[in-house]
């Protein structure tokens, strides 16, 4: 293996390596942020020591996970997930959740995860999540639910309301973002299934959370 490269394993196997821009060309243009400071080796991470729960910055609900795991099979897992280790040394899914559970129906034993740094705030962990969902697929109305009161609690109001509704196709609105807010912690699962499969439109959503319970 080449200097700048990092090796992308599936299921204890080799499937690939992968050339890290940062290390291989240090005039890779990429901004300079913080964020871009994670291009570290995967390690491999016992797939049961990986919180299954719903964690910190996990804004999944309502999916089909068939296509994924089909395309693991097909073509290994190309993107590893994002982890950090708490202070108990659990390890806490960042980035990278259905791609897990995809492992764990599969079969794997091990997942090969990029662990970030201990020391990395919760706001910039939340950023890696959000950016790397918005970037990839389209949010249903309980994810950006999800999304939103996550946000919420990292980052000042005025900045969700005028940097994230955005990028998630929302208004930024006050109301819209109360909305949503409440659709993630009044909601059941029944309505929030209902809402996630399109047979709830948000709309109604806004309706009902206008009635006492």
């Amino acid at each position: 293996m080449q200097p700048g490269e990092f090796t992308i394993l599936f299921n204890g196997l080799i499937i690939m390596n992968i050339e890290n821009p940062v290390k291989k060309n240090r005039r890779c243009q990429l901004p300079l942020h913080p964020l871009n400071n994670i291009y570290e080796p995967p390690k491999r991470i016992d797939i049961q020591s990986l919180a299954a729960d719903q964690g910190l910055f996990r804004m999944s609900y309502g999916f089909d996970l068939s296509p994924l795991v089909e395309s693991i099979k097909e073509a290994g897992l190309l993107n590893p997930p994002l982890v950090y280790s708490d202070e108990n040394g659990k390890m806490d899914v960042v980035s990278g959740y259905r791609r897990i559970l995809a492992l764990k129906e599969i079969g794997c034993t091990a997942v090969p995860c990029v662990v970030l740094p201990s020391t990395m705030p919760g706001n910039k962990c939340m950023l890696l999540n959000f950016y790397d969902n918005i970037a990839t697929r389209t949010l249903n109305p309980v994810e950006k639910a999800m999304a939103c009161r996550r946000l919420s609690s990292l980052f000042p109001r005025p900045e969700v309301l005028t940097r994230f509704m955005p990028a998630l196709g929302l208004p930024s609105h006050e109301s819209t973002l109360g909305l949503y807010n409440a659709i993630d912690t009044e909601f059941d699962d029944e309505m929030k299934h209902a809402l996630a499969s399109g047979r709830m439109p948000v709309k109604a959503a806004g309706e009902l959370l206008k009635f006492p319970e």
